[in-house]
């Protein structure tokens, strides 16, 4: 690597790099690491806080036990066995997933370089080297799609991206055990309502057990509901540091204490009330999902990029899930 003038350039293999910097400043502002597979996973909105099983290649029980052991009476110092106690039957499928792409090498020179390390390596102190910064971009990208898979998957879609596996919701609307509340298109008007009936819905089992909730909608219902809060006297004081103009809408609702959280990845039509233990995502194991792949092709002069891990989705408890129908 050496310095010209106002450009880094870099040596990759055959392949000579170079980035304007004179205008990078801004950019370049933080030691905060070169992120990894793993990283990405762990800084998306849903998959930092639902329940992790990491290892699964191809299908994992779900851990619940429930008890029904009665309370005895103890005669002669002895207590009779009884009861029974039940281990989760529901599995946790995953599938192996990821994305590939090719740059043209000579497509990647001057501007485009400068584009993809905005986009890709936003507060680092120092420049990367190409294939870092394609990384970075393809690593952001394939969490996006593996979001909206657990959400939305559907194995009978005619959509490519999401027909691969079942999701939440496609798993949640075939399940009789889950609690539904009547449609409703959500206004500024009726917000409040909606979002109360649905948490007023939660079994009254799951929070005596400790269920930790969040409520996940669209951007759009969330935005809703936050103005009607702002415009009620007594409530409007209680939602401070957040703004329609947020990347995520996330805030606690007053009177509820549950948190509410936009997903670019659901609808108007999608509101669920989700219990954060019982909720899963099925991936590899840290060592495994960690592969990614980037080389250069002479032949074609070309850099390719891959990403690939194993993604599920799944829960145990239905009767604890509480979401709108759908119209």
């Amino acid at each position: 690597m050496r310095k010209r003038n106002d450009k880094w350039v870099f040596k990759y293999r055959n392949t000579e790099f170079s980035y304007d910097v004179s205008t990078l400043a801004d950019y370049i502002a933080a030691a905060d690491g070169l992120p990894n597979i793993v990283d990405a996973l762990r800084t998306s909105s849903i998959f930092n806080r639902v329940t992790v099983l990491d290892g699964i290649k191809k299908s994992q029980y779900m851990p619940d036990i429930g008890l029904t052991t009665p309370l005895q009476e103890i005669t002669g110092c002895t207590l009779t066995p009884s009861g029974t106690t039940k281990f989760s039957d529901k599995e946790l499928a995953v599938v192996p997933v990821g994305t590939a792409e090719e740059y043209c090498n000579e497509d990647l020179v001057g501007k485009w370089t400068e584009e993809l390390l905005r986009k890709g390596l936003v507060g680092q102190n120092e420049i990367p080297v190409p294939e870092d910064v394609i990384r970075a971009l393809h690593l952001r990208n394939f969490r996006r799609k593996a979001e909206r898979l657990w959400w939305l998957g559907d194995e009978s879609s005619t959509d490519a991206e999401i027909n691969m596996a079942d999701g939440i919701f496609t798993q949640v609307w075939a399940d009789t055990q889950v609690t539904k509340i009547d449609y409703a298109a959500i206004t500024a008007t009726n917000a409040w309502a909606v979002f109360s009936e649905l948490a007023e819905a939660i079994p009254a089992e799951a929070l005596a057990e400790g269920a930790t909730y969040e409520i996940r909608t669209s951007r759009a219902n969330a935005s809703a509901l936050l103005q009607a809060i702002w415009a009620d006297k007594d409530y409007n004081a209680l939602v401070q540091g957040v703004t329609l103009t947020d990347p995520t809408i996330d805030f606690v609702m007053p009177v509820t204490g549950i948190r509410i959280v936009s997903d670019i990845n659901l609808g108007n039509e999608h509101l669920i009330a989700i219990p954060l233990q019982t909720t899963f995502l099925g991936t590899d194991s840290e060592s495994d999902i960690e592969y990614f792949d980037s080389y250069y092709d002479r032949r074609t002069d070309t850099v390719v990029v891959e990403v690939k891990a194993r993604i599920g989705a799944g829960y145990v408890k239905p009767e604890w899930i509480v979401v709108m129908d759908e119209q």
